[in-house]
């Protein structure tokens, strides 16, 4: 199984992990390895999906606290939610570009 696995990148591996079956028993050292991978597989797909929606939530709130931050070339949706939440409701605190 690790020969398989080894070489597979992060995607792969994800998706490969989360598509093993159930064993009926778990007597063996491969199923029961088998079952934690689908399990941890599980919940990086989970989380992943998870952190997508926060993203575009996030994108939305800065986009709408300071649409003129994020129209800067290289200031992305990252750059300005920390500059928006070092500035707080003093944005003078900031006094160059």
């Amino acid at each position: 199984m690790r020969a398989q696995l080894r070489s597979l990148k992060i995607p792969q591996l994800v998706s490969t992990a989360a598509a093993f079956r159930r064993s009926a028993e778990l007597m063996t050292p491969t199923a029961a390895t088998k079952l934690a991978l689908k399990s941890i597989a599980m919940r990086y797909q989970h989380l992943s999906a998870e952190i997508d929606a926060l993203d575009k939530h996030l994108d939305q709130l800065v986009a709408a606290a300071a649409p003129a931050l994020v129209a800067i070339k290289g200031v992305g949706t990252d750059i300005a939610s920390t500059l928006l939440t070092v500035a707080g409701d003093n944005p003078e605190r900031l006094v160059s570009e």
